[in-house]
């Protein structure tokens, strides 16, 4: 998977739903972006594929990186106001 190959649309709804404080997997793994990318979802690089995303779109999603590494669910963010 390539980070052309995500739907923003699909990424920004999920991150609007998300609360205040996230981590990446809760973005990759939630339905609406899993469906988004079902021909992907099953490949090596899949999160973090989405976590380059999120770095890459910060100020576009309203978004900070708050803590990387964060564990088992990836780096954690937190929307800015």
């Amino acid at each position: 998977m390539r980070i052309s190959d995500i739907d923003p649309s699909a990424v920004e709804r999920v991150v609007h739903e998300l609360p205040r404080v996230f981590h990446t997997k809760d973005v990759s793994r939630n339905h609406v972006v899993e469906l988004a990318h079902q021909a992907h979802k099953d490949e090596r690089a899949y999160n973090s594929v989405f976590g380059k995303f999120l770095r890459r779109n910060e100020v576009e999603l309203g978004i900070r990186l708050d803590k990387f590494p964060g564990g088992s669910m990836g780096a954690r963010w937190r929307k800015t106001p």
